[in-house]
């Protein structure tokens, strides 16, 4: 039995690495899993402040839209007492404010 405690200690030591390796494996699972969640979350918020950016582009269109119509309707109202046949002005004039101003309602609606 002269080598018991070397025995024990090789069967300790390897004991002590099998440990300290499942330790480490444990150890990078856990960073592993805290890295892909971080990139989770910044995917997220990427996305979120991407839908917010499109949502604040849809509304500015929306009102820029509304907004270009209010000024080609007020337009189209100047222009056709303006050049109207019954006051004084001609038919083709007025038809070509009417073909012209729905060309622009077609564009911008």
């Amino acid at each position: 039995m002269p080598y018991t405690f070397r025995t024990d200690a090789r069967v300790n030591k390897k004991k002590q690495e099998q440990e300290r390796r499942r330790a480490e494996r444990e150890r990078r699972a856990r960073e592993r899993k805290a890295y892909e969640d971080a990139q989770r979350a910044r995917e997220e918020a990427f996305r979120a402040r991407q839908n917010a950016r499109y949502a604040n582009q849809q509304a500015i269109a929306a009102v820029d839209r509304q907004v270009a119509l209010e000024i080609i309707n007020a337009g189209y109202r100047t222009l056709s007492r303006k050049h109207h046949p019954d006051l004084g002005g001609t038919h083709e004039q007025m038809v070509a404010i009417n073909r012209v101003c729905d060309r622009l309602r077609q564009i911008v609606g």
